[in-house]
């Protein structure tokens, strides 16, 4: 029973940012630091003999839309 607690604790911010995202204007910038904890959370919820994705590779960024030139500060950039 406890780990269940522990999950919904774990995902408290990131279920809060995903309900937001649908109601924000697309000019309203969302932090890096969200994002980056929203992906930890998602890949830690795998079960372990699956692959995730690498959330800082640079192909995956760029699929998000993050600029080439942000890549080396990849959760850095608010956009």
């Amino acid at each position: 029973m406890k780990q269940k607690q522990d999950t919904v604790e774990l995902w408290e911010g990131s279920l809060h940012l995903l309900a937001q995202l649908p109601k924000l204007p697309d000019d309203v910038p969302v932090s890096g630091n969200d994002v980056y904890g929203v992906f930890e959370d998602l890949l830690g919820v795998l079960p372990d003999e699956e692959e995730g994705a690498d959330i800082d590779a640079p192909d995956f960024l760029m699929s998000l839309g993050l600029p080439e030139d942000e890549l080396d500060e990849a959760y850095r950039w608010d956009s």
